[in-house]
């Protein structure tokens, strides 16, 4: 049978696609769907409790380096290796998102920036820290040749061309 809607599976681990992959995944609802269906509360409430059971029991391993930034020399040092990484070709991808306020990239404010150019390493780098030399580094991204992977496309280059100035004309 066909899966129709993540909400029936959302805090349960998912089997690989394919036999020979080893990957596994937990299934999820966004948090963001509360702000727009505050009925799906409960369903988010039992999505992270299930998703603690799964950490608990070891059936699931939070693996890699996930990790916040809110220091301003941390992010330039942070992006000038991912600058560097996709400039020597070390770094094929970068998978880059955004957190916001809003679903409109003019009603609301970024709240951060994530990024991700090394499997298992990633950052969210927090939205106030971006200066004009910050921006400059993620266009450097963009300008690069490596391949630029969002979650949400439609959604993120909304908020990184109105908020940043980014140009995804390369």
């Amino acid at each position: 049978s066909r899966v129709t809607s993540v909400t029936d599976y959302t805090g349960l681990m998912a089997p690989p696609k394919d036999a020979w992959a080893n990957a596994r995944f937990i299934a999820s609802i966004s948090p963001a769907v509360i702000s727009f269906r505050p009925e799906n509360k409960p369903v988010m409430e039992k999505t992270i409790s299930k998703i603690r059971q799964l950490l608990v029991s070891g059936q699931a391993k939070a693996e890699g380096s996930w990790e916040g930034i809110t220091d301003y020399k941390e992010a330039e040092s942070y992006l000038s290796q991912v600058v560097q990484n996709v400039m020597s070709g070390k770094s094929s991808a970068v998978g880059m998102d955004s957190e916001t306020t809003a679903l409109y990239a003019r009603k609301g404010y970024p709240l951060g920036l994530c990024f991700c150019d090394t499997p298992g390493y990633g950052r969210y780098i927090h939205a106030d820290l971006f200066d004009t030399k910050l921006i400059g580094m993620v266009q450097q991204i963009f300008d690069s040749p490596a391949d630029i992977v969002f979650h949400n496309l439609k959604f993120d280059q909304h908020w990184f061309e109105y908020h940043f100035g980014i140009d995804f004309n390369k």
